[in-house]
């Protein structure tokens, strides 16, 4: 089960990637509010605890709990994904990089 020292390397290594930049595109599987638009600027990643949170201008945040398998992975867009399609809970894709948020299917994303 991924503890807080994994998110908060998570954290560290996805917000270089991302932060600052505009959502190209965003999906979200069994979303519980309304995800960000593209166009979107991503504020901030950050963990707290077993969390990552994806914050973005506007004051949505992106809400992720890896459960006991889950998993963050970015990738050129195009490139081979490790996981299944099926298996990707979250999706965001900012100037040409994908990070992907994926685990057991029936976890859910808020």
């Amino acid at each position: 089960m991924p503890e807080g020292d994994t998110l908060w390397n998570i954290a560290h290594r996805l917000r270089p990637l991302v932060a600052g930049r505009p959502v190209e595109e965003i999906e979200v599987h069994r979303p519980r509010y309304p995800t960000p638009a593209a166009g979107t600027v991503v504020d901030d990643v950050r963990s707290v605890g077993k969390h990552l949170l994806i914050s973005f201008d506007g004051g949505t945040i992106v809400h992720t709990h890896l459960l006991m398998a889950g998993e963050w992975h970015v990738y050129r867009v195009g490139e081979r994904w490790r996981d299944s399609p099926g298996a990707v809970r979250v999706r965001l894709r900012v100037d040409g990089l994908a990070a992907l948020e994926a685990g057991v299917r029936d976890g859910e994303v808020h």
